[in-house]
């Protein structure tokens, strides 16, 4: 393995796999931690022993979806505080329009988000 990682006691069989460089089985698995990730594309598989934290994907994804959603109340806000004309075309203010609506929208959202 990598890294010069080694395992005691622990039966490998080896195979051919096309583009691949090693498959790791889930009792090498659940001794340390296990990642796959796919960013623009580039599939990266980690695995790290031993392990040291505990990675909550989801989680994160959830904090980064309310820090944005978050931001974009603030900026609707900001416009209901002036006088902007609404982005639909009606002519009418942005605060009498859909301004409080988007409000709604992302306050029920942040809702379903939690954290």
């Amino acid at each position: 393995m990598p890294n010069s990682l080694r395992i005691q006691n622990v039966m490998v069989t080896s195979g051919k796999l096309s583009d691949t460089d090693f498959l790791i089985g889930m009792d090498i698995i659940t001794l340390g931690d296990f990642s796959v990730t796919n960013l623009n594309g580039k599939t990266t598989f980690s695995f790290r022993y031993p392990s040291c934290e505990t990675i909550n994907y989801v989680e994160q994804a959830k904090r980064i979806q309310r820090k944005n959603l978050e931001k974009q109340l603030k900026a609707i806000q900001k416009n209901l505080r002036k006088k902007v004309k609404c982005p639909c075309g009606s002519g009418r203010q942005f605060r009498y329009c859909h301004g409080k609506e988007q409000i709604k929208k992302i306050e029920e959202e942040l809702e379903k988000i939690g954290v």
